[in-house]
């Protein structure tokens, strides 16, 4: 697998008619899921681009030697389908609103207003969101879940931009890590 979402500004391309496998994992148990009848890869979430499949849970930091089956991850998917989502040359110059998934462990005495890494930005003129369930109180350390970029008529590829996360404890500050790896995760629960 691959280390995967080192900014709120990274993203993962997935062409049409294919399944790219996520697993996001905290250092403490908070990430929520539900569970289900449904079978693992299974949709359990589905718009006219994007299909989010039934997955696992992980008891154990950062891959555990078990995992428990059918269950629904909680949260967002925020992802493009236009052929013109390319990365720009140079980040932007004014500051966003979105909650870093790498917060320094130190606030800043100054904040200088300038960009704090040269990641690319995202220019998508189709951008859509994809809620799963909200549902279910159960936390673990890591779920895992595969994405499959339903084809469509332009045969244009899915761009996952973001995730955002339903965890247990709101306002605890974790490490959030985000491994992927194309096709499925059946299989491949307890590779690290």
């Amino acid at each position: 697998s691959e280390h995967f979402l080192t900014s709120t500004r990274s993203s993962r391309v997935i062409p049409p008619h294919a399944t790219q496998g996520f697993y996001v994992t905290f250092t403490t148990t908070d990430i929520s899921y539900d569970t289900t009848s449904l079978n693992v890869g299974d949709s359990m979430m589905s718009d006219d681009n994007i299909d989010v499949l039934v997955g696992v849970s992980i008891p154990e930091y950062p891959f555990g030697s078990s995992f428990y089956e059918k269950r629904l991850w909680r949260g967002e998917i925020e992802y493009a389908t236009h052929s013109t989502c390319e990365p720009s040359t140079s980040p932007s110059l004014s500051p966003t609103i979105s909650t870093s998934f790498s917060p320094s462990s130190t606030v800043s005495a100054s904040p200088t207003g300038q960009p704090s890494t040269a990641s690319p930005t995202w220019g998508c003129s189709d951008e859509s969101k994809l809620e799963t369930t909200s549902d279910g109180e159960i936390a673990a350390y890591g779920s895992m879940f595969e994405v499959y970029a339903v084809p469509r008529e332009d045969q244009q590829p899915l761009v996952i931009k973001t995730f955002d996360l339903l965890i247990e404890k709101p306002r605890v500050t974790v490490r959030v890590l985000v491994y992927t790896k194309p096709g499925t995760l059946v299989g491949h629960e307890l590779d690290g």
